[in-house]
């Protein structure tokens, strides 16, 4: 079922919403459908993973579901065994960190290529000309879950009253179809599973495939490093039961050179010696009762709550 039949099924009942309503409502359903079965894969490059430790999503990210690393030849690397590093994902960023005593400013130089495996959602559906991007067997689904909504929002029946009877049914009809497209999605990842035994306890990993030159770097969703995106970043992981004085940035600076970031009490002063801090810095706080005063060039200061506990911070020039 393409997009246009649905919009004209939808219009025979529900004329009166109008075809740019109904593509709207059919865009959310589909990324809502995406996001709750988890449907739609992709995979994006890293780029220049020998001099960057941190890189932007891309817009259409929804859950990761593996981090890759591969040498000159496509062979796999094994984190643990080749390197140790640890990653995590905050602020719409993937950091890459060490986990070893010694701080990181790129990947090691083994790693020519590396992936990140995510759930995307799809791309926006803003015409009926726009196709969906879900399998065949389940754009009914979208179908059903507009009419429930519609059904129970607007009056079809006789007195204005809205037909909650059939609102109920297609409801029940998009859940049943939810349903198998998550099975459908756990079945691609099965095979024949056997036990196995392990000599010693701890992580095990086991061999992973080789890199596919068809999926090459080329063709992947490319996601860039923060040093393509921003002229300056510094980002700073505070946390008030443990941080006190000056604190060590949380990723690698890019741009600034003499940043200093002191916590005393519920205050966090964000310092620059040489005036490098623009009228133009962008701050982002993940805690909202939390302020900060941009004073001049060389200060801005952040207020926390009593009780702030931990508080990610990041200031940034484009």
């Amino acid at each position: 079922m393409t997009t246009q039949s649905i919009v004209e099924n939808m219009l025979v009942v529900f004329p009166k919403v109008g075809e740019q309503q109904i593509v709207k409502d059919l865009d959310d359903a589909q990324k809502l459908f995406c996001t709750e079965t988890g449907i739609l894969d992709e995979r994006g490059s890293l780029s220049t993973p020998s001099s960057n430790v941190a890189w932007s999503l891309p817009s259409d990210f929804r859950e990761e579901t593996d981090l890759v690393f591969y040498d000159s030849d496509g062979e796999p690397l094994y984190n643990g065994v080749d390197f140790y590093y640890d990653h995590e994902i905050i602020f719409g960023k993937l950091y890459i960190f060490s986990l070893t005593s010694t701080p990181i400013t790129g990947l090691d130089d083994d790693i020519d290529s590396a992936y990140l495996h995510y759930k995307k959602i799809p791309t926006t559906v803003s015409t009926r000309s726009v196709d969906l991007e879900i399998e065949d067997e389940f754009t009914k689904a979208l179908e059903h879950y507009l009419l429930a909504d519609y059904f129970s929002k607007y009056p079809t029946l006789e007195g204005g009253v809205r037909d909650l009877s059939s609102a109920s049914w297609h409801l029940k009809r998009y859940e049943r179809l939810k349903l198998k497209a998550k099975r459908y999605v756990n079945s691609k990842n099965k095979g024949n599973g056997s036990a196995i035994n392990y000599q010693h306890a701890g992580a095990h990993v086991l061999p992973k495939r080789v890199n596919d030159s068809i999926l090459g770097s080329t063709t992947a969703t490319q996601i860039e490093a923060l040093t393509e995106i921003y002229t300056k970043y510094i980002r700073f992981t505070l946390d008030s039961s443990a941080d006190t004085g000056v604190q060590t940035p949380t990723t690698a600076m890019i741009g600034y050179t003499d940043i200093i970031g002191t916590v005393s009490s519920n205050t966090f002063t964000f310092a620059s010696a040489s005036g490098d801090i623009a009228k133009d810095t962008q701050v982002i706080i993940n805690n909202k009762q939390a302020s900060y005063l941009w004073s001049s060039t060389s200060l801005i200061t952040f207020t926390f709550p009593a009780g702030w506990g931990v508080v990610e911070i990041e200031v940034y020039e484009r």
